[in-house]
Formats: structure tokens, C-alpha cells, sequence
């Protein structure tokens, strides 16, 4: 809100929340990868929240794209179209890996390692489509 208090004639914001950042190298990814490398990967609590994911190169658009329109302005959601319950994301990733998929990850360990953004892994959000396509809209974990 503090950053939209700024939105004048002369001064044009845009503020994006986005999905956690996917990417083959680096990203989010990177730092979950850990536990299932070493045979501890599961979903994180019950894991039937929604998993609001974006692709590196979709995000990178969307802020080409809201850099460029200026008829844009306010507050816009960065994430793929299609979230996937945290447990099947989980499990993706142990299978793509083939490593194990059975300890549950307590959200209050997640806060500890990941610190805020832990909340982005744990608590979904409001989706609200843009006009903004998106180039990677399915979930594919590759090894």
C-alpha cells in the first residue's frame, strides 16, 4: 500500500506479487533440492495448499511488459495459471529425482531455514489473470 501511496500523473507503479520463481538453474528450486538429495523430501505439513509457482523467464516478461504498457498501473499477481497442491509439487520433484517422498516438513522448520519466505511456501494467494501470456504454464520438473 505504502508503494501505490507514490502512484501520481507524473509517477506510475506497478507492484507484482509473485508465485515462488522456477528455474532450471538457481531460483527457488535450488534451495528446496537439499533435503530430497538426501533421501528426506515430503510436502510441507499436509501439504493440500495450493502452490502458487512462476517460470523465471514469465516473470521476467510480465515486468518487460509492465515496464513498457503504460497504461498499467497498481497491483498485479506474477503467477502460472495453473497452481498444484503443495503435495503433488512435493512429490514431482522426489520422483523426478528418485529419491523418497514420506517426511512431512513441519511449516514452523521452514520459517527457521527460509525465514520470510517461507510464508510464499506455505500460504497461498488470490490469483487474478493478466493480460500478459505466459510462456511456461505447466508444471515440469526435468532431472
Amino acid at each position: 500500500r505504502l508503494a501505490l501511496a507514490a502512484d501520481s500523473e507524473k509517477t506510475r507503479v506497478c507492484v507484482v506479487r509473485t508465485g515462488v520463481v522456477l528455474a532450471e538453474k538457481g531460483g527457488a528450486l535450488e534451495k528446496m533440492l537439499p533435503p530430497y538429495l538426501l533421501g528426506l523430501g515430503g510436502p510441507i505439513g499436509k501439504g493440500d495448499f495450493g502452490f502458487f509457482w512462476i517460470h523465471l523467464d514469465d516473470i521476467v516478461g510480465i515486468l518487460e511488459f509492465l515496464l513498457e504498457q503504460e497504461a498499467c498501473r497498481g497491483i498485479y499477481n506474477g503467477t502460472a495459471p495453473e497452481p498444484v497442491a503443495q503435495r503433488d509439487f512435493s512429490a514431482a520433484i522426489a520422483k523426478v529425482l528418485r529419491k523418497s517422498h514420506f517426511m512431512r516438513v513441519p511449516p514452523v522448520m521452514l520459517k527457521l531455514v527460509f525465514g520470510e519466505m517461507a510464508e510464499m511456501l506455505t500460504k497461498g494467494q488470490l490469483y487474478c489473470p493478466i493480460v500478459f501470456v505466459l510462456r511456461v504454464t505447466r508444471l515440469s520438473i526435468r532431472k
